[in-house]
Order: C-alpha cells, then structure tokens, then sequence
C-alpha cells in the first residue's frame, strides 16, 4: 500500500529502515532476544525484482553497532568518532589542519567501503549536505563519484526577507553542481524532495566512479585529476609511443583517461573537441575512455607515469596503455584484443 501510494506521488523508490521498528520494543522487552534470523519483514511480501529497484534500504538510527546480533552489523561508519556533527558525508571545514585531514578521512572510509565491495555498481552514495561546505577541491572530488542521492538538512536552510526558507549562495551553487553534473537527483530534505592534416590527441586521467557504471553517459561526472598532455603529433606512420607523467593534485581513485581530439587545418582554424578549446557545433568526433581494469589508488603529490601505445596493421589500428607508476597495471588491450579501429 506504502508503495503503491508513493508509485501514484511520482516517486522512484522509497526509503524503509532495514530493521522492523516493532523488533525495537520487543528487543527491549526480551522476546526478540531469542529469535533467531533477521528482525525485519519478510522477503515473501515483495517480488525480488521489487526489493532490488525500488526499496533503499536505510540503517535505524538507535541501532547500536556493537549489538550481539550478526544480523544487525550492517552499519558503515562515514563520519569520524570523534566528530559530533551530522554531516555523514560532506564533512566540515578544515579547523587549522593545512594538511586536509579533516576532508580526507570520510572520503578515504568511503573508497575503502566501495572498494571492499569490488566497485558494485549498486554501490552508489547519498551526499548528506551540512552547514559548513569543504574545499572545492573535496567537491570536485565528491561529485566524481557515484552518487544516487542528496541529503538536504533543514538545519542548513535561511530565512529570508519574506520569511520563506532558503539556501545560502554556496549551497545554491553546490546544488546547480549536482543538478548539471548528475542529471535530476532524489532529494531528501527530511521533515520537508581520426585525421590526416595536424592532429594531436590529448589525454586526461580521470578519477571518480562514473566508467564503472553500466551506463557512461555523462563525462562531467568524473573528477580530472591533472591538466592534459598531448599524446599524439602528426605523422605519416599510424603508430605512436608517447610517455605520459601527470601529477596528481588530489588524493582519488584513478579509473582511466579521457582522450580527446585537436586538429589544425590551416593557420589559426581548428577544429576540437577538447573542453576548454571545443568547436561550437562540432559533434561528428567523440571522446574516447581508456579505462583501467582495476582502479588505482593515488594520492597528492604522486605522479603517475603512463605507457600509451598507438598500434597498426594493414586494415586497422588500435591502443594499448599501461600505468607504470605510481604502481604498475596491466597492458591494456594488447594486439588489439578488446578493441580496434578500421581502417
């Protein structure tokens, strides 16, 4: 019934606590103590297909993680012990810390968390908003990853002038951000919703978690993790090396590198598909992402060294790359193996 009348208000899914809140009097009063398995509903009352798509299941907030009960271990810390605040995803400002400790630790519990779940693309994270934004640096950071939902506390709205409630212009901005970058997101606000003239190719690394979903259709929702290096110069043979060294600005994941297109026609016409240079009206060439097979931890100040191959035969070309440092990945795509291009 709950769900057919959220279904009828235009709802996606709806948000249940994972444990039965009747099981909390009973625990208290003994009964559900002795009772083996889970205390919560029955799987039997909805289809499988139903639990999957359109139940999120929340952890109940007077739920003890230190609870005798196995089956009540399912709560994932995300904010630190020592902080009383709220703010379970984007923490507060740094307190005199130059080193960005206070912005590293959620993200770092975060990364651990998904990474421990293999980088399921059913992992997917709500960013709850606080009072206090971080750097822009962490948000860049936060809007390269997976995000399903945002939390928006009424703590954090204003009063403004005719008494109706606001976001700051911060939060606003921050808000355009997620609104441009993720495409509509459920919103929570609790108690309140190739070329044959001058060509060059250009590579970026890119961190965040959008190439591992099943479905990449949006490039903004990554986090670039160094400015671009040109990879590929004209010349009359088809094959290429180039060693790339990007530094790292940001500690992050490193899923892959987004290449892009550059040509020179004649003098000062060109046409790109590079951001910062691109061609008003040009959507004949399209990116290209060369993923790594296992992301890639790194962290600030690091520089990562990448092996990038441009291979040729008589009827069709193909890339081969591969990390080298700061830790050494697997050669990607050899002899062509998972993808070419005709010729």
């Amino acid at each position: 019934a709950a769900l057919g009348a959220v279904a009828r208000q235009g709802f996606d899914f709806l948000c249940a606590p994972l444990f039965h809140p009747r099981h909390r009097r009973e625990f208290r009063l003994l009964p559900a103590k002795e009772r083996p398995g889970p205390q919560t509903r029955s799987d039997l009352l909805l289809a499988g297909r139903d639990w999957n798509t359109l139940i999120v299941g929340k952890v109940s907030p007077w739920i003890r993680p230190d609870s005798p009960l196995e089956a009540v271990w399912v709560r994932v810390p995300l904010l630190a012990p020592e902080d009383g605040r709220e703010d379970a995803i984007v923490n507060e400002e740094l307190l005199n810390e130059g080193d960005g400790r206070q912005e590293e630790r959620t993200w770092h519990w975060w990364n651990n968390f998904r990474t421990l779940c293999d980088y399921n693309k059913r992992v997917g994270l709500a960013l709850e908003v606080g009072p206090d934004l971080p750097s822009a640096e962490a948000i860049d950071r936060w809007l390269g990853e997976p995000l399903r939902a945002a939390i928006l506390p009424t703590s954090i709205f204003l009063t403004n002038k005719k008494g109706f409630p606001v976001l700051s212009r911060p939060h606003q901005r921050l808000l355009g951000r997620l609104l441009k970058v993720c495409g509509p997101l459920p919103f929570t606000l609790p108690r309140l919703p190739f070329s044959t003239v001058d060509t060059t190719m250009w590579a970026w690394p890119r961190g965040g978690s959008a190439p591992h979903d099943e479905v990449t259709a949006r490039g903004g929702r990554a986090l670039t993790v160094a400015p671009p290096l040109p990879v590929a110069d004209p010349s009359e043979d088809n094959s290429r090396y180039r060693l790339l060294s990007f530094p790292v600005g940001v500690t992050t994941a490193l899923h892959g590198f987004a290449g892009y297109f550059e040509t020179t026609l004649y003098g000062d016409v060109t046409l790109s598909i590079r951001p910062e240079t691109h061609s008003p009206g040009m959507f004949s060439w399209f990116p290209i992402f060369f993923p790594l097979k296992q992301p890639m931890a790194v962290q600030a100040g690091q520089t990562v060294v990448l092996s990038f191959w441009r291979r040729a035969a008589p009827q069709k070309v193909w890339y081969e790359w591969a990390v080298t440092e700061p830790a050494c990945s697997a050669l990607h795509n050899p002899a062509g193996r998972s993808y070419t291009i005709g010729l």
